[in-house]
Formats: C-alpha cells, sequence, structure tokens
C-alpha cells in the first residue's frame, strides 16, 4: 500500500469518527419531551455482561486469496489421481459440494461418483449431524 493511500484511509476514519462524536454530543445536549437528559445508548450498551465479553471476542480469520480460482472440470479430469484428490480435499474445506458440482456442471450422482473413485468420503449434512 503507497503512502498516499493509507494517509487517505486514515483521513477517511478520522473524518468518520469526529462525525460519531459530534452526533453524540448533539445527543447529549437535547432534551427528551419528558425534559430528561440522557447520555447516547449505543446496542452494544444493551447486551448484558457476558453476552458484550461474546460480542467483543476476536472472531475467526478466514484467509482467501484473489486469483486462487476453481479449475474447469476438463482440467480437473487432465490432472493425476493424487493430484486430484488434494484438488478437491482443498475445495471441499473451502466451499460446498453443491458450489463444485454446480461449478462444473455435473448433477449430485456424477459429483458422487468421482467421489468414490477417488476413495474420498461423502460430507455429511449439518442437519443431519445435529439429530
Amino acid at each position: 500500500m503507497s503512502h498516499k493511500s493509507s494517509h487517505w484511509i486514515e483521513q477517511l476514519l478520522l473524518k468518520d469518527h469526529s462525525e460519531k462524536r459530534k452526533a453524540g454530543r448533539g445527543v447529549m445536549c437535547r432534551a427528551s419531551r419528558t425534559g430528561r437528559v440522557r447520555s447516547m445508548r449505543t446496542p452494544l450498551d444493551l447486551l448484558s455482561k457476558e453476552e458484550r465479553r461474546k460480542y467483543k471476542r476476536p472472531s475467526p480469520v478466514s484467509v482467501y486469496y484473489l486469483n486462487d480460482s476453481m479449475a474447469s472440470f476438463d482440467e480437473f479430469d487432465k490432472m493425476d489421481t493424487i493430484q486430484q484428490r488434494s484438488y478437491l480435499n482443498k475445495w471441499r474445506a473451502r466451499c460446498s459440494d453443491a458450489y463444485i458440482y454446480r461449478d462444473w456442471g455435473l448433477t449430485v450422482v456424477a459429483f458422487y461418483c468421482i467421489l468414490e473413485a477417488l476413495d474420498l468420503p461423502r460430507k455429511r449434512n449439518s442437519s443431519k449431524q445435529r439429530r
């Protein structure tokens, strides 16, 4: 990232912060129709301590690559069996089976025949796992 673009982002964040502060100060100076003056409350203020702690926990980081796209089925078919297994394992970890076979233009039966030929297990349905 160049110095100019980071400077632009920093300016944008500072402007956003100042606008939010102005909005918050405006609420504190105004009385409600009953004449009561109180501070501005955000949705975070309405959560209990436990819910607030859960909300503020760091979320899991997902890494993806912009130039990494799925190969077509013809390219996949030209690969060795070992390469096919590793390729399918990688993409099945990233996305659903339905996304893969729709992208390749296959039927469900054809996709599961490929999985059986490569000795890969089927993914279990999440609704069946709960039962």
